[in-house]
């Protein structure tokens, strides 16, 4: 009996730099980071954005750039990219809807391995 494995079609390798990211710009709580709407805002204003997905040019396939390549990032496409990441990298992740200001907007609970209590 074989096991067939499912290539990564968007992203080539394991990225080694989202684990740090996260747990530098993401709120915790509990044993978990928060992506949601308002921590997407933050890090749009203290301009942590743009400077990643630039970072994250090499881990993607050449065809598939356009994820971290367009502009203007907006907080779907933004989550996107997470999403992707979580995926590749076998990191867990929770979806919510939040409702906030008259629409419902995604909320995402990210568990990082060896988190670290501070």
């Amino acid at each position: 009996m074989s096991i067939k494995v499912i290539k990564n079609q968007v992203i080539k390798t394991f990225v080694d730099i989202f684990d740090d990211y996260i747990k530098v710009n993401l709120p915790m709580e509990n044993n978990y980071y928060i992506l949601n709407y308002i921590s997407y805002k933050k890090l749009v204003y203290k301009e942590k954005i743009d400077c990643f997905l630039e970072e994250l040019k090499k881990y993607y396939f050449f065809n598939k750039q356009y994820y971290v390549t367009r502009r203007p990032n907006t907080y779907k496409s933004f989550t996107t990219v997470v999403r992707q990441i979580c995926k590749r990298n076998g990191l867990v992740f929770e979806t919510s809807s939040k409702y906030d200001n008259g629409k419902y907007c995604p909320e995402y609970r990210i568990y990082v391995s060896n988190v670290m209590q501070t």
